[in-house]
């Protein structure tokens, strides 16, 4: 998706569409928030290194917090280092500096990558399970007002969208939720 395409008269003006991302993703989703305006919400699973430019010598994503335009919820481990705690708060209160909408979720005894179910070390189901359908729940309610989606639960979204009331994806482990393939258009 470039920019050119996401901007006026891009695919992202006809459609709402929301970004998210685990770790280098995370940071990678509040990036993209905060240089293409046409996301409706944005989701960070523990973000590394928001506060850190990369690459050329450009701007982090944390610097450029102020030109977010959708709400934006995220989810760290107490335990982690990147971001640690210190870094969350001070994220948190740059998003609210800017006013920019936006819940966060820290969970005790999670560290990095607490929803890698592939990862015994760090896996953590209760709070993988509780972040996920967070998030899930957050996207609903900010990509389906004034859709045909609104009134819908979650599973009746999925059933409408494949068609004939087929399913379409593959269920998630985590929250027993539809896995995040998953997008709701307007």
């Amino acid at each position: 998706l470039t920019r050119r395409r996401a901007g006026a008269g891009g695919c992202l003006h006809r459609v709402r569409v929301g970004i998210a991302g685990h770790c280098m993703g995370g940071r990678t989703a509040y990036l993209g928030a905060a240089s293409i305006g046409a996301f409706k919400v944005c989701g960070v699973f523990w973000g590394g290194s928001i506060q850190k430019p990369r690459g050329h010598d450009g701007a982090s994503p944390f610097d450029l917090t102020r030109n977010i335009k959708c709400p934006v919820i995220g989810f760290f481990g107490n335990d982690d280092e990147n971001p640690s705690p210190a870094d969350v708060t001070a994220i948190d209160a740059e998003l609210s500096k800017w006013k920019i909408p936006h819940e966060f979720h820290r969970y005790d005894g999670a560290g990095h990558a607490f929803q890698n179910f592939t990862n015994a070390e760090r896996y953590r189901e209760r709070q993988a399970e509780d972040a996920w359908g967070k998030e899930l729940v957050f996207f609903k309610a900010k990509l389906s007002v004034g859709t045909p989606y609104e009134h819908m639960d979650l599973e009746g979204i999925v059933k409408k969208s494949a068609g004939n009331d087929k399913e379409k994806g593959i269920f998630n482990n985590a929250g027993q939720i539809w896995n995040h393939n998953f997008y709701w258009e307007s």
